[in-house]
């Protein structure tokens, strides 16, 4: 005899379940026929109405309703390549996928109005350019607590009077797949993307060419890059590539912030109240700031995290030509090299009031009126170890290393410091590193030439320019093991190639070649394996 309770229990979950089925599979496509925006065929407003309402009456849209009906995942196909919105922009506020088929399909607004609005819903774009959108904010795409996503598709040459030329996004989550979001303009903030309390991610995706307010600006989210460039971007306030504030979260991998400038600081990013940067193998090179500090990376009252980056070529009139951290801010530098860059004060590296900690860097060719290398101000502290910091210029005092106003710096062994074509008085300012590190000026320890340190930046390998080390440089072998040891990120260098694990690791972020082990030779075998004799 059957339990009732049990059947009961059985028939209810079957009817859930094929409840979910039929919801999951319930879907219908239709087919835009005219890229007018009239009542003649089926246009592309009338499509979408279609599926915002759930039926096709009242206008010359059929459905294919093979799938089960309206219902999650509805799709739209093209049968034109043109879209052109004269009535205003249209609303999504149903789940949808629109996909060209493999097509160029372009949906422009006429430089009249805004493109899409989405409103509480999931929505797929794929292989779509969206143009020429005009209004206030978000004039290609507006998103309101919806969840979008792009493939292969364009956002450019939208603009608008405030903010979010191409994208506005509140409370949503957006991803970008193998996007180009070029040649948009705002008069605020921006001119790419502008978002507030949602989640971003960008893969293999641009983001270049905006002009008035800058190529994204986040506020109280989260914002990825993976695989993705931010570049040739400008603003007339802040952060001329990315701007984030309020507590945003920023992870960027693998990518590029390039050539993009700022009228104030952080031109090619900056971060803002108590936001949290990540980098890992990336290059933030050639920005620039007209004023103020911060040329490749400026950040107040917030917290940067640098690993196996690049940071070269930027500059800012004031302070931070690469990398400026102001009131309480935190910086962490990991295997990456800091080149190239120029300011009035840190040309390399400037801190105030902040808190810095290097590890396995290299910091040289940067040029600045103090402290040419880092400077560092204000009531904040500064560690080093296992860094080079040599090369740089300063036209007044601290070449290399310039401290003012009980900044507190640990640096008790293991960094290279200077190059002979200074005396200790000019490569530092404010502090003299104490003698366990390398002290290369010519009155130093190991009084060496710059060449005979480190080679030009170049390609050695890797995602990242880098600095190698010459022959016979006295950084080699000259690290804390225990560092590169136990520092996980230092157990390879910044091009990724391995540190001894059994003797000392070489100082700065490039790691030459192992030397040979003398103590055992590998013979190979004819089937691919090796036989290994000691001596």
């Amino acid at each position: 005899m059957h339990n009732l309770s049990s059947l009961n229990k059985t028939g209810i979950a079957l009817a859930v379940a094929q409840a979910l089925v039929i919801n999951v599979s319930s879907a219908a496509t239709i087919t835009v026929n005219n890229g007018a925006d009239t009542t003649v065929g089926c246009s592309f407003r009338e499509a979408i109405q279609t599926i915002n309402q759930g039926n096709s009456s009242n206008n010359g849209c059929d459905a294919d309703l093979a799938d089960g009906g309206f219902g999650v995942n509805d799709s739209l196909k093209f049968e034109v390549n043109t879209i052109s919105l004269t009535e205003g922009e249209v609303l999504i506020e149903s789940d949808l996928s629109i996909n060209s088929g493999g097509s160029a399909v372009t949906i422009t607004g006429n430089n009249t109005s805004q493109l899409l609005r989405v409103v509480s819903a999931e929505v797929s774009i794929d292989s779509v350019t969206l143009r020429n959108g005009l209004t206030t904010v978000g004039a290609a795409i507006a998103a309101f607590d919806s969840e979008l996503t792009l493939n292969n598709s364009e956002i450019s040459e939208n603009s608008v009077s405030d903010i979010g030329s191409g994208i506005y996004a509140y409370a949503s989550t957006l991803t970008l797949n193998n996007c180009e979001i070029s040649r948009n303009s705002a008069s605020y903030n921006g001119s790419g993307l502008f978002t507030i309390s949602s989640s971003i991610t960008l893969n293999n995706s641009t983001v270049s060419y905006h002009v008035g307010g800058g190529g994204i600006h986040v506020d109280s989210s989260s914002l990825t890059l993976n695989n993705s460039s931010v570049s040739n971007n400008s603003t007339r306030g802040e952060g001329g590539g990315i701007f984030a504030d309020s507590s945003t979260i920023i992870l960027i991998n693998d990518s590029a912030i390039s050539n993009n400038s700022s009228d104030s600081s952080g031109s090619g990013i900056y971060a803002d109240s108590n936001s949290l940067l990540t980098f890992n193998n990336c290059t933030i090179s050639g920005n620039s700031a007209d004023d103020d500090e911060g040329g490749g990376i400026g950040i107040r009252s917030s917290t940067l995290t640098l690993s196996n980056c690049t940071v070269s070529g930027n500059s800012a009139p004031e302070a931070g030509g690469g990398i400026a951290a102001l009131t309480e801010s935190v910086v962490n530098i990991n295997n990456s090299t800091i080149s190239g860059n120029s300011s009035r004060n840190g040309g390399g590296l400037y801190t105030r009031s902040s808190v810095a900690s290097l590890i396995n860097s290299t910091i040289s060719g940067n040029n600045a009126n103090r402290g040419g290398g880092v400077y560092a101000m204000t009531a904040g502290a500064i560690s080093f170890i296992n860094n080079i910091i040599s090369g740089n210029i300063s036209s007044s005092l601290g070449a290399d290393l310039g401290v003012k106003l009980n900044v507190m710096v640990t640096a008790q062994r293991n960094n290279l410091f200077g190059d002979s074509s200074k005396t200790i008085t000019e490569a530092f300012d404010g502090v003299t590193p104490s003698s366990n590190n390398i002290i290369a000026t010519s009155d130093g320890n190991t009084p060496t030439a710059i060449s005979n340190i480190l080679a030009p930046l170049a390609d050695n390998g890797g995602p990242t320019l880098t600095h190698a080390l010459v022959a016979g440089s006295p950084a080699v072998d000259a690290g804390d093991n225990n560092v590169c040891a136990t520092v996980q990120v230092n157990l390879v260098d910044q091009r990724g190639e391995p540190r001894p694990l059994g003797s000392a690791c070489d100082i700065g972020a490039y790691e030459g070649e192992l030397e040979p082990d003398p103590t055992f030779f590998v013979v190979p075998l004819p089937n691919g394996k090796s036989v290994i004799f000691g001596l």
